[in-house]
């Protein structure tokens, strides 16, 4: 009883510890992430130049605030140059005139109220006003990002530097639907469609006190849809206001082979969980995106822009070997014909050997077979002698290949013998090799040298004869030229690149011989006895 008791205490323990190794795991992996997200924003803010700008300030819209800097510059009969800088209060001290309030307006305001104020007092001198630097701000940044807190920017960054220097959005943090709130307004910006459609609107620049915050993304349900003729079909998050525009710029715009006659959306009935399909005026939503055809979405909707079937379909076929100009070349599929392309690629070379080139057709492996596939896993012991021909033809390793008699094709210009020609056709035609293979029952199977007018016993010769366990009444010929199997004969023209195949004597099953005579006599007996009682 004892030591039930300790064996249970020392499994318990051990589960114990083992969850607790587990745990710290889980939490060291968690940690050792959480350092390498701090470490990559820490690079960003260090490597970020502040005084970049992505664009030339537009006086008319950029709001100047404390810490701007500006340059005011006198020259003609009076030269001077005078920094001033906008104070936490909005106004601006300028030396020998006094304090102008600049809070709150624009770039183009602002230099306008300078150059009123100074051209009253500076008579006959030219002034200008130039902004010289741009001023820092803190904005907030929280919701689904990796660091959330306060984050000091330039009044030129974006909503996507302050999230970059927040340690980017975590795993659930949405991209479309981020909040911005500034004086009490609550905006969005959508940093998707900022990437992927160069919305700027959708990327907003910040301004002092604004605060971001990151919600956490929409999952299956609230999405819509896009899938079809577009560069990145797929789910994308719902925004207000979307259209069906708006969406296909989101998924990267249609590809070539859109059939924009042919595209519709399919939209939930709000009082039934059946659906309404409404075709989408493709081209005229393209042409004019202000146009009423260009339909506001809902969640859940769901865009399909058909492809034109067979759009631009590039046909070629590859020719490999023995010709002028090897390479690709391009067809019409079902009508050019193989004497055609190798009219084009310059013709057969001097070492081409004819005798031994092949076409294969691609695709053709790829047809699944259900019979092979049973055959397969089957014994071979249970198949039978048909279904084993059948399995080892069908493993052959060229049954893509298109049976044509390259020499008697390319020797007479009989057009019956071409061969109308497929995508993806591979034309091979090697060397001259001035060889015959041998393979099987023999003591040296391999390549032996062709030899004008030789029968088979000749090539069995040179290849050291046969073994004991050779069927020479069985021996085949497989044909260079076209793959046929023939048996062989006294007046059997062997050519070069054929190949010999002598096969090995089945052993015969006496008993299965045994058991078949006595059936067949079995059989037999029965007949005679019921032709006698026929004839009594």
């Amino acid at each position: 009883m004892k030591c039930s008791i300790s064996l249970k205490t020392a499994i318990i323990v051990l589960l114990l510890v083992l969850s607790a190794a587990a745990q710290m795991d889980e939490a060291q992996l968690e940690a050792e992430k959480e350092a390498r997200i701090r470490e990559r924003a820490e690079q960003y803010a260090r490597s970020r130049d502040v005084d970049a700008q992505d664009r030339i300030i537009d006086p008319q819209k950029y709001v100047v605030g404390p810490g701007d800097e500006l340059t005011i510059f006198f020259y003609g009969g009076y030269t001077r140059e005078n920094r001033i800088l906008i104070t936490p209060e909005g106004s601006a001290l300028i030396p020998e005139f006094g304090e102008i309030y600049l809070g709150q307006i624009t770039l183009k305001e602002a230099k306008e109220k300078i150059l009123n104020a100074l051209g009253r007092r500076y008579r006959n001198v030219e002034i200008s006003v130039t902004l010289s630097k741009l001023r820092k701000l803190k904005v907030s940044v929280d919701g689904e990002v990796n660091f959330p807190g306060v984050y000091t920017v330039t009044s030129m960054d974006r909503i996507t530097e302050a999230i970059q220097l927040a340690g980017g959005l975590t795993d659930l943090g949405s991209e479309r639907n981020i909040r911005v709130i500034r004086n009490g307004e609550v905006g969005e910006a959508d940093l998707l469609s900022f990437a992927r459609a160069g919305d700027e609107d959708a990327n907003p620049y910040l301004l002092e006190g604004d605060k971001v915050f990151v919600p956490p993304r929409r999952r299956n349900i609230g999405l819509v849809e896009i899938y079809g003729a577009v560069r990145l079909p797929g789910d994308y998050e719902f925004v207000r206001g979307e259209t069906t525009y708006d969406l296909i710029m989101l998924a990267g715009g249609t590809t070539l082979d859109a059939n924009l006659n042919s595209a519709s959306l399919v939209r939930f009935d709000d009082e039934s969980d059946s659906s309404i399909t409404m075709n989408l005026h493709l081209k005229e939503i393209l042409d004019d995106p202000s146009s009423s055809l260009n339909i506001e979405l809902m969640p859940d909707d769901r865009v399909f822009i058909r492809s034109i079937p067979d759009y631009h379909r590039k046909a070629q076929v590859k020719i490999e070997g023995e010709v002028r100009y090897p390479g690709v070349y391009p067809i019409k599929e079902d009508t050019t014909t193989l004497t055609e392309v190798i009219d084009w690629a310059g013709g057969f070379t001097e070492d081409a050997s004819l005798a031994e080139a092949r076409m294969y057709r691609s695709g053709f492996e790829a047809i699944r077979d259900t019979e092979l596939d049973r055959q397969i896993k089957l014994s071979v012991d249970k198949l039978s002698d048909i279904e084993r021909e059948y399995l080892l033809l069908k493993s052959d390793p060229d049954q893509g290949r298109v049976s044509i008699d390259f020499e008697e094709l390319f020797a007479h210009p009989d057009t019956s013998l071409d061969v109308a020609l497929k995508d993806g056709d591979r034309i091979m035609v090697p060397r001259k090799s001035l060889t015959v293979r041998i393979m099987g029952r023999v003591l040296k199977p391999g390549l032996l040298t062709f030899r004008a007018g030789a029968e088979v016993n000749y090539y069995v010769s040179k290849a050291g004869g046969f073994t004991k366990s050779a069927d020479k009444g069985k021996i085949r010929l497989i044909k260079g030229a076209t793959g046929s199997i023939v048996k062989p004969s006294s007046k059997t023209n062997i050519e070069v690149g054929d190949e010999i195949l002598v096969p090995e004597k089945k052993d015969t099953d006496w008993w299965e011989v045994t058991k078949d005579v006595g059936i067949f006599l079995a059989n037999l007996a029965t007949i005679y006895v019921v032709i006698d009682q026929i004839i009594e």
